[in-house]
């Protein structure tokens, strides 16, 4: 599936890296452009809330290399949602994980 948007375009890389909520559920995002994206809303540090949903072509690999993604990054999500992702409950709890213990110093 390809992006219906350049991503090479500057304004559109500015505007992902100044999103404070991304949702990419249910839709016809494959892995690979899912990550892309992610990675790309990633430079910018201000997002918080990430929802994968629904996008059943994400699966284990693609969750657990955008976990890895915030984990180098150091970002803090306020939300991270991968229901219906097609990841396995060892990737979700994994995520949920990740989640919490981010949350955990905020409060």
């Amino acid at each position: 599936m390809a992006i219906l948007f350049s991503t090479r375009h500057a304004s559109m890389q500015t505007r992902l890296q100044q999103l404070s909520h991304l949702d990419l559920s249910n839709n016809d995002f494959d892995a690979e452009n899912a990550k892309l994206v992610v990675s790309l809303a990633l430079k910018g540090y201000r997002l918080k809330h990430l929802n994968l949903s629904g996008n059943s072509d994400i699966g284990d690999s693609c969750g657990i290399q955008i976990l890895e993604m915030l984990k180098a990054k150091g970002q803090r999500l306020e939300a991270f949602r991968v229901e219906d992702a097609g990841a396995t409950a060892l990737t979700i709890s994994r995520i949920e994980e990740y989640v919490r213990d981010a949350i955990a110093p905020l409060i």
